[in-house]
């Protein structure tokens, strides 16, 4: 059965097969909550698999230095750790932290084959063009609705639970 793991929180799960981390606009809190959109779309599914929400239930925009350190560390080791990231641009959003992990995922997915990337870009995102053209560089589809792109993720959650596709956990 599917966990979902909110920031800064540890494993809760270190039994399952895959991860799926949620990256993507959060905007301090102020975004639409499509994380937990997707993982609720990810528990229907019924599959072993743990999703990590880098957003916190309680986010203080004031929070000193060291528990910053700790969000943004808690998020690095998810993104390098989970075999699976959905990053999603949402078009009312700078996403500037977003920008910076989508390029830090696209360099490992050329040097992990089993990390699979799938990117929602808005076509009203300021960056679209940007997004998109350094996505197909590394061949990696980007998605224009969540809808979309949360369909191919779950298709490939539930093919990655039926077939021994040799997807493993980085945890």
């Amino acid at each position: 059965m599917a966990s979902t793991i909110l920031a800064p929180n540890r494993f809760l799960n270190e039994t399952a097969p895959n991860s799926v981390f949620l990256a993507g606009t959060i905007d301090n809190g102020n975004s639409d909550d499509w994380q937990m959109r997707a993982a609720n779309g990810i528990h229907t599914l019924g599959l072993n698999v743990d999703v990590y929400n880098p957003r916190r239930d309680e986010w203080n925009p004031t929070l000193g230095l060291e528990e910053v350190v700790v969000q943004i560390q808690w998020e690095l080791d998810r993104l390098t750790n989970s075999n699976f990231v959905l990053m999603y641009f949402a078009d009312d959003s700078v996403s500037p932290i977003s920008l910076l992990e989508l390029g830090m995922i696209l360099e490992q997915t050329t040097k992990k084959p089993n990390k699979r990337l799938f990117v929602v870009c808005s076509n009203k995102f300021w960056r679209h063009t940007n997004v998109v053209v350094t996505c197909h560089r590394y061949g990696i589809r980007v998605h224009s609705t969540l809808d979309s792109g949360l369909n191919e993720l779950y298709a490939a959650l539930q093919d990655a639970n039926q077939h021994d596709t040799g997807v493993t956990n980085d945890r």
